[in-house]
C-alpha cells in the first residue's frame, strides 16, 4: 500500500489530479486517493508510511527464535527429558529456559507453526542399531556381496522375522464428553511370526518372495527348518544370504 502512495505522489507532481484515473490505475478506492492527495497537498511529513504494525509486539526477535529452533533440534533428552518427545509443556519450559520469557503451553503449538514445525508420530527404531556401522556395510561389504553374487549367478536373499499380534490397535474416536468409548476384544490373545525372505538374481532380475508363519516366536531350531524348507524351493540354485545379528542367526546350531 505504501509503493501505490509513492506512485500516486509522483502522479499527484505530473499534474494528474483526477483522483478517480489514479485509484482505476492504481487499483484502490477512491477515498484512498483522496486521502493521499489532501496529505500531498499540506505536505505532511511521512504522510505516506503506513499505520504501523497492528497488535501486540512480538515478545521475542527472530534470532531468539532460532536459538529456540536450534535447541529444540538437539532433542527433548538433550534437556534433561527422559524421553525424545516434544510436547508443549516441554517447549514452553525451553523457551523459558533459553530466553526467560514464560509462554502458557496452550498457545505453544501456534508457535510450532509458524516454525514449519507438525504433530506427527514419531518412527520407531531399534536400540541396538548403529549407523556408523550401517554406513561402514553399505559402503564396503554391500558392493563386495553383489561382485560375488555376480561371479556366481547367484540369488541375493534378504531374511527377517516380524511378529504380528492379535491385540487390536487402538486409535482415537469421538465420543461424548465425559464418556470414555470400550473396547472389547478376547483377553487371550496369541502372536504370530513371519519369517520373510526376498530375493532378486544377481543381475537384479525374477525378484521372489518366501515366507513362512508360525504361532509364538523362531528360536534357532524353527529357523533352521525354515532355511531347509528354503533351499528346496530354490531347486539347487546358489544365493548368498544378507540377514541381521540375531543371536539365532549366530547359534551354534545355526553355524553347524
Amino acid at each position: 500500500m505504501q509503493q501505490r502512495g509513492r506512485t500516486a505522489a509522483r502522479l499527484f507532481a505530473a499534474g494528474r489530479l483526477w483522483q478517480a484515473e489514479i485509484a482505476r490505475e492504481l487499483h484502490v478506492s477512491r477515498q484512498s486517493v483522496s486521502r493521499w492527495c489532501e496529505a500531498w497537498r499540506t505536505d505532511k511529513p511521512r504522510w505516506i508510511g503506513g499505520a504501523g504494525r497492528a497488535g501486540r509486539r512480538p515478545r521475542l526477535d527472530q534470532a531468539q527464535w532460532k536459538q529456540v529452533e536450534e535447541a529444540l533440534r538437539r532433542g527433548a533428552p538433550a534437556h534433561g527429558f527422559l524421553t525424545n518427545l516434544w510436547t508443549l509443556p516441554r517447549i514452553a519450559a525451553v523457551i523459558e529456559r533459553m530466553t526467560g520469557v514464560h509462554y502458557h503451553p496452550g498457545p505453544v503449538w501456534k508457535i510450532l507453526a509458524a516454525m514449519e514445525w507438525s504433530l506427527q508420530r514419531p518412527a520407531k527404531q531399534a536400540r541396538e542399531r548403529n549407523p556408523e556401522a550401517r554406513q561402514r556395510w553399505v559402503a564396503k561389504r554391500w558392493p563386495a556381496v553383489k561382485k560375488k553374487a555376480r561371479r556366481r549367478r547367484a540369488r541375493i536373499l534378504f531374511q527377517d522375522e516380524s511378529g504380528v499380534s492379535e491385540r487390536p490397535s487402538v486409535r482415537r474416536t469421538w465420543a461424548p464428553r465425559g464418556e470414555t468409548p470400550v473396547l472389547i476384544h478376547a483377553f487371550n490373545w496369541k502372536k504370530l511370526t513371519v519369517s520373510a525372505v526376498p530375493g532378486y538374481r544377481w543381475d537384479g532380475q525374477r525378484c521372489r518372495l518366501w515366507f513362512q508363519t508360525r504361532p509364538g516366536s523362531y528360536n534357532d531350531a524353527s529357523l533352521i527348518a525354515f532355511m531347509r524348507e528354503l533351499k528346496r524351493h530354490l531347486r539347487g540354485q546358489q544365493a548368498i544370504l544378507v540377514w541381521d545379528g540375531l543371536p539365532a542367526h549366530k547359534s551354534r546350531k545355526m553355524k553347524q
